[in-house]
C-alpha cells in the first residue's frame, strides 16, 4: 500500500513538476514534500516488520548469499543508465 502511494506521488510529480501544490488547497503540500512523506510511512511500515520479527531483510540477504552493498551499487548503475538516456534523447 505504501509504495502504491509513493507510486501516485512520484508520478504526480512527473506530470506536474516537484514544487506543484494542488491549486484548490490553501495549505498544500508540494508534491516533493508528499514523496518524502510517503518515504517515511514505508520505511515505519519496514521497521515494524523488522521488529516484529514478521520479514528480517538482513537475515533473508545472508541466507539466500545476497550481497546487498553489491545489489544497491549495480541498481544505482543501471538507474544512471537511463537516466543518461532519457537526459540525451531527443524529442
Amino acid at each position: 500500500e505504501e509504495c502504491i502511494e509513493i507510486s501516485k506521488e512520484v508520478h504526480k510529480s512527473l506530470r506536474f513538476g516537484l514544487k506543484d501544490k494542488n491549486p484548490e488547497k490553501i495549505y498544500a503540500k508540494s508534491n516533493e514534500v508528499k514523496i518524502a512523506l510517503e518515504f517515511a510511512d514505508l520505511m515505519a511500515v519496514l521497521e515494524l516488520l523488522k521488529e516484529n520479527y514478521i520479514l528480517d531483510f538482513d537475515k533473508i540477504f545472508i541466507e539466500n548469499d545476497i550481497n546487498i552493498e553489491n545489489e544497491i551499487k549495480n541498481k544505482k548503475v543501471k538507474v544512471m543508465k537511463y537516466f543518461e538516456y532519457a537526459n540525451n534523447k531527443e524529442g
